[in-house]
């Protein structure tokens, strides 16, 4: 998704995905990292496709076996929605 590869729907089926396993808002932590963590100094982050998976669990408490172990180093705002 980040790559822009793939078709529209196919993006827009990776995002329903997302948001139906981790109900935590994963377009805006894809693509507008400042807006998902109410920080204007995290515009130009780019996060790692395992910290965006990170984030993620973390926000929902759904947590995937497999996933690796990374540290999370930006706090997690209470209104993201879930």
């Amino acid at each position: 998704m980040r790559k822009a590869e793939g078709s529209a729907s196919d993006h827009s089926y990776a995002l329903q995905l997302l948001e139906i396993n981790f109900k935590a808002n994963p377009l805006d932590l894809i693509y507008h990292p400042d807006c998902w963590f109410n920080d204007e100094a995290l515009f130009h982050a780019r996060l790692t496709t395992e910290e965006i998976g990170g984030y993620l669990m973390k926000k929902s408490g759904r947590w995937l076996n497999d996933a690796p172990d990374i540290q999370l180093v930006y706090a997690i705002p209470q209104d993201v929605y879930d």
